[in-house]
């Protein structure tokens, strides 16, 4: 093998600074650093010692395997993939062992698409929110459940219908912090690897107290998926600067600041993912995206804010939702600025909004911006009213929009809010 590495603990002919056959470095609690990495039999101790070890140039499939326990911070950096290349940092699952009632394996005797009934069980109410619902392998973020009943967040390609599952949770905790006070950091890695992707952090559980549970910037493509992040001081997930970001199963808690914080994004894609708790938010939303085109926002749930909105859109364009859902937050459900245009979804339910219980308007539209959604779903209220769009002019989604196509506008201010409950 000719690799180069940061320290020399793998040696083997002339160093170069690309791989030359894929490569897994293994971390476990009972690792040593002084090891290779290249067997679970001599495992390191620490990410970063893995990740040290990984070449600039990444030509074949990289991953770093994290074994179960809490590790240190770690931060990915200065990397370029190339065509063949894909570069993964992964934890493992665990069956969860902590629920308050119930169990966490059965065979479901009921299901959809979008929820999973066992009559059997006896789980206590919102207990699985957080964790993942996983049949056939592939895990799915639960948005809530029943003594009975678990929903997830967004539409599975398969029916939960007489399926055997699972309810899992990360067993690999990121712990402390490194660069910028941050659990997981992300950056100035380059180009598009195999399947298109840059970096893939998933499987992973991240805290910070100091500032951010992950934070990526300055990569052509970031993926982020199946996380849990709880009690970020600032913000869970901030990513900034990424061309394209892959966002899946990925759940925030009692974070400050706000749950995700994506700034200068040019195509978001793929996305569910889950911010609640007490703490979340300050005055911040759960979900904002400043400076972002081309928002496939998928199906997105923002819970109990303590102070601020659920959705905050400013400046963004082409946004396209499927469902967003806004319940609890003392502020507003989704506040669209500056110049936001949230467009039709491909689906003939998307631009479904949901959610009550909101402090504010259920939507405000503020200057030269502007929302379509679907009138047969769209349920998003707050104590202020259900929409506005100019601050005072409070609109009700029955009385101003009672047929398809109907357009709510304020020429002085340039904002719009329209029904289209199929695509023109």
């Amino acid at each position: 093998m000719t690799i180069r590495t940061l320290s020399g603990k793998i040696q083997g002919g002339t160093p170069v600074e690309v791989t030359d056959r894929a490569l897994t470095f293994y971390v476990r609690t009972t690792g040593n650093d002084t090891n290779n990495g290249l067997t679970v039999g001599n495992a390191l101790l620490t990410v970063q010692a893995a990740i040290d070890l990984v070449p600039k140039y990444i030509n074949h499939d990289v991953l770093v395997d994290i074994g179960v326990g809490t590790f240190g911070a770690f931060v990915m950096a200065g990397n370029t993939l190339e065509t063949g290349g894909t570069y993964v940092v992964q934890g493992t699952m665990k069956t969860s062992d902590d629920l308050a009632t119930g169990t966490a394996t059965g065979t479901s005797d009921g299901g959809t698409t979008e929820y999973l009934d066992d009559s059997g069980q006896a789980w206590t109410v919102d207990d699985l929110k957080g964790r993942f619902l996983t049949v056939n392998g592939a895990p799915a973020l639960i948005a809530s459940n029943t003594a009975t009943r678990i929903y997830v967040v967004a539409r599975q390609g398969i029916d939960f219908n007489a399926k055997a599952y699972t309810i899992e949770d990360c067993a690999t905790t990121i712990n402390q912090t490194a660069e910028w006070g941050t659990a997981i950091r992300i950056r100035e890695i380059s180009g598009l690897g195999s399947g298109y992707y840059g970096p893939e952090i998933r499987r992973l559980k991240a805290h910070s107290t100091s500032a951010y549970g992950v934070n990526a910037s300055y990569c052509e493509h970031i993926k982020l998926e199946i996380l849990q992040v709880i009690d970020a001081l600032y913000t869970a997930v901030s990513v900034s600067n990424c061309p394209n970001l892959h966002l899946f199963n990925v759940y925030a808690k009692d974070s400050t600041a706000g749950g995700f914080n994506i700034m200068y994004v040019k195509r978001i894609t793929a996305m569910s993912a889950l911010s609640t708790g007490d703490g979340s938010g300050f005055w911040f939303a759960h979900f904002f995206f400043s400076n972002c085109v081309n928002i496939d926002a998928g199906r997105l749930i923002a819970e109990d804010n303590g102070d601020g909105n659920g959705f905050d859109f400013v400046n963004c364009t082409w946004v396209t939702p499927e469902r967003l859902t806004a319940t609890g937050n003392n502020g507003h459900g989704l506040w669209l600025a500056k110049g936001t245009k949230m467009d039709k979804g491909g689906y003939a339910d998307s631009n479904s909004l949901r959610g009550t219980g909101n402090g504010g308007f259920g939507v405000w539209v503020e200057v030269k911006s502007s929302a379509v959604f679907d009138g047969a779903t769209t349920t998003m209220t707050g104590a202020s009213g259900d929409a506005t769009i100019d601050g005072s002019t409070v609109l009700d989604w029955t009385d101003d929009f009672g047929t398809d196509e109907d357009i709510s506008t304020n020429l002085t201010y340039g904002t719009h809010i329209e029904r289209r409950d199929v695509q023109p």
